[in-house]
């Protein structure tokens, strides 16, 4: 039931953080856990939604690996921001991950007949022991006697607790932990040092404890975290241990999930369509420096993995990953003109300079090249969605006739509906991808391009989500819901 790949997800969170810089990628780590909760989340609703999020904190974790460079460009209020930003974001998602994750657990111990989860473990408190301790002192018990009225009892500094919920409470207490002490150094920034107070060559501002707050910190979040890998792994080493329970949801899984053909063909075609939306929306222009640092590679990443999924369906569809291919080496080259280029010179040095003219308008050339291969690549992959649509509708959703129903005005309609999202789509995409290719060249006389294409990518990248959603509304969202 993929428990080993979350225990190995779990553990690669261990580790402390500074501002966005992550030595082991927490991106890694909850993509492990969705990959573990992916059989679970087929028949149990809970973990369905757990999973969802970690999907959500794996995109996020890996977008929070990209701000990376932007941190020597970043001042220290920005560092503040981006840190508690991403630590919010972070924590938002993952309480509610875990609740869901549990909770499925628990519905599934209780359905399945799991034992190892309901034991009950018997944890020593340390406050409540020496509180025990004291009050068990003669002098003490006589005051607690006179002060309550009631003869003093001896009490116990042992709790037992279900073992599921202190585990869930130690992962929760330990991620929250980890992100609060991720943002408290970064908070010594916010001191207004220069303008407030007396200043003497002895003075300090905060910012200067700095580096100590980082390894003190750290080191907490290290041992901490030592624990947390034990406690994690221990709970979910005697879960995959509990044989009738993994017996009994095996069962399940090859009986009522594994003959349903058409659920595995919607959730792999919805998966091609978050990559396809993806790929749509890192399309955006980000500059830094004039410097586009949301290179096209990232994009053709997502549309090499929506092909890839789109090929079970339509084996036509594999002619998307060379032009994907190509529009990603053609991505960095641009990014190596661009930075050479931008360096040196702006815009306005290509009437002047001839070094800079020729540096300049071989770089729009070879980024027209690259948006051409990108716009083929993207148009190839909306003429094979239509046509994996066609073949999907002959076998989902209901398969029979009768007089109140008829499947094949059904199937008729939904075509037609998704045909003409997907023309509008492709209208877009090739308005985008003309005025992406000729942004360096009208960029000389209207600098106002720059409002205008963000503006086009922008409504073309709505309008793809909105349709996505249309064709997972009308086809492929009832599939998984028989679930």
């Amino acid at each position: 039931m993929g428990f080993g790949l979350v225990i190995a997800g779990f553990t690669l969170l261990f580790n402390p953080v500074i501002h966005v810089v992550d030595l082991i990628p927490d991106a890694l780590g909850f993509l492990l856990i969705v990959i573990g909760l992916t059989k679970m989340s087929f028949f149990i609703g809970k973990i369905e939604q757990a999973r969802s999020l970690f999907i959500k904190l794996a995109l996020l974790e890996a977008a929070k690996c990209f701000m990376i460079l932007t941190v020597p460009y970043a001042s220290g209020s920005d560092i503040v921001l981006q840190t508690f930003v991403f630590g919010l974001a972070e924590a938002l998602m993952f309480v509610p991950a875990i609740n869901y994750l549990f909770e499925g657990l628990s519905f599934a111990g209780l359905w399945y007949g799991a034992t190892a989860m309901y034991e009950k473990k018997v944890f020593n408190r340390p406050l409540a022991k020496l509180i025990v301790r004291i009050s068990a002192w003669e002098p003490a018990a006589k005051l607690i006697e006179r002060i309550t009225g009631k003869k003093y009892k001896k009490r116990t500094y042992v709790h037992k607790i279900e073992w599921i919920t202190y585990v869930r409470d130690q992962i929760l207490f330990f991620y929250v932990f980890r992100v609060c002490a991720t943002l408290v150094p970064e908070l010594t920034e916010l001191q207004l040092y220069d303008n407030l107070g007396e200043v003497s060559a002895f003075s300090r501002s905060f910012a200067y404890y700095k580096p100590f707050l980082y390894v003190f910190l750290g080191v907490i979040v290290l041992v901490l975290g030592i624990k947390y890998i034990r406690t994690v792994s221990a709970f979910f080493k005697a879960v995959a241990a509990d044989r009738t329970f993994l017996k009994n949801m095996d069962d399940k899984y090859r009986i009522d999930v594994l003959p349903r053909d058409t659920f595995f063909i919607a959730r792999g075609m919805k998966q091609s369509l978050v990559c396809f939306t993806s790929a749509i929306f890192t399309s955006v222009v980000v500059t830094i420096d004039d410097v586009n640092v949301l290179v096209g590679l990232i994009s053709a990443s997502f549309l090499i993995g929506a092909a890839v999924i789109l090929k079970r369906y339509v084996p036509q569809a594999k002619s998307i990953i060379p032009f994907a291919a190509v529009r990603a080496v053609l991505s960095l080259v641009n990014l190596v003109f661009q930075y050479n280029y931008y360096a040196e010179y702006d815009e306005m040095a290509v009437e002047f300079v001839d070094e800079a003219a020729r540096q300049y308008y071989r770089m729009a050339a070879f980024e027209c090249v690259e948006y051409v291969f990108a716009g083929i690549g993207v148009l190839l992959y909306m003429f094979f969605l239509l046509r994996a649509i066609k073949m999907h509708l002959e076998v989902c959703g209901i398969q029979h006739e009768n007089a109140m129903y008829s499947k094949r005005n059904r199937d008729i309609e939904t075509y037609n509906i998704s045909g003409g999202k997907l023309l509008l789509c492709t209208i877009l995409a090739i308005i985008n991808y003309i005025f992406a290719g000729a942004y360096h060249f009208i960029m000389l006389d209207m600098t106002l391009i720059v409002v205008i294409n963000t503006a086009i990518t922008l409504i073309w990248a709505v309008y793809t989500w909105h349709s996505v959603n249309v064709i997972n509304e009308m086809l492929y969202d009832k599939e998984i819901q028989i679930f």
